[in-house]
């Protein structure tokens, strides 16, 4: 592993950084931390999960802004896609999606290992009842992927998970969340 300061992305970074038209402020936060990545001063650890959520926010964020062509969405998810590939020193574990061979890290992750450790994060912290928008109950806490990132960041051995999801910071004691709208001087 890299002595570098590794800090894995959640996706929401990574969303911010590929839809402009979302929060300005957001997308300059992502923005600005991948120009840290690539210049080195972090090395960028991202997951499949985090590819596949971008992929899903990209499909709707197009939408709710009033574009419904699929061949539109498509391009976007490309374009994103190509952009965050071409930011040095970002590690895809599950290694080059072209060629499909997996890093060394992922050789030696066991993915029932990784999700017994995310289903042990989920127990250990419950998160607790808010309201949406419209007053209605709802869960406000980890989700099933969140507790995934953050199994993996922690298997790979990163310091922090970067995220604009607040959610991550009932996750104390497991891993560093940097909520980058929240932290400055990162």
């Amino acid at each position: 592993m890299s002595a570098r300061h590794r800090i894995y992305l959640d996706s929401s970074v990574l969303v911010n950084y590929s839809f402009k038209k979302g929060n300005e402020q957001f997308s300059l936060l992502a923005m600005t931390l991948l120009n840290k990545v690539q210049i080195g001063l972090y090395e960028g650890v991202i997951s499949t999960l985090c590819l596949m959520e971008l992929m899903t926010s990209l499909r709707g964020l197009p939408t709710s802004h009033g574009v419904r062509d699929p061949q539109k969405w498509r391009s976007a998810i490309e374009e994103a896609f190509q952009a965050i590939f071409r930011v040095k020193n970002i590690v895809l574990v599950e290694g080059n999606p072209n060629e499909r061979i997996g890093t060394d890290e992922i050789r030696d992750l066991f993915y029932s290992s990784i999700v017994w450790e995310a289903f042990e994060i989920l127990t250990k912290h419950p998160g607790k009842a808010g309201l949406d928008k419209e007053n209605k109950l709802k869960h406000d806490g980890l989700s099933a992927p969140d507790v995934i990132h953050i199994a993996l960041a922690k298997r790979l051995a990163c310091s922090e998970i970067a995220s604009f999801d607040e959610d991550f910071l009932e996750s104390k004691g497991e891993i560093y969340a940097l909520i980058l709208h929240k932290n400055s001087g990162w």
